[in-house]
C-alpha cells in the first residue's frame, strides 16, 4: 500500500484538492503500477464527482508526459 497516495485519496474523497505537485506524485505513483484496481477507481471517481481543478490536470499531464514512450516513425 501506498502511504502518500492513500493520504491524497483520503484527501480528495473529503473534497479537498491537490497541488499540481501532490496531483503529479499521485499520478507518477499510478502509472508506475503502483497502485491497486480499487484504490485507483476510487481516487479517480471522487476526482471526477469533484471536478479536478487545474493544478490537478497540470500534474496528470507532467506524470503521463514523464511516462509516456518515444515513438520514431518514418
Amino acid at each position: 500500500m501506498n502511504a502518500p497516495f492513500t493520504a491524497m485519496l483520503k484527501r480528495i474523497a473529503r473534497g479537498e484538492t491537490l497541488d499540481a505537485d501532490a496531483s503529479a506524485e499521485a499520478f507518477t505513483a499510478i502509472m508506475a503500477g503502483e497502485i491497486g484496481e480499487a484504490q485507483m477507481a476510487s481516487f479517480l471517481t471522487a476526482l471526477a464527482l469533484r471536478k479536478p481543478t487545474v493544478p490537478e490536470i497540470t500534474g496528470a499531464v507532467t506524470a503521463m508526459r514523464a511516462a509516456m514512450k518515444r515513438v520514431e516513425a518514418p
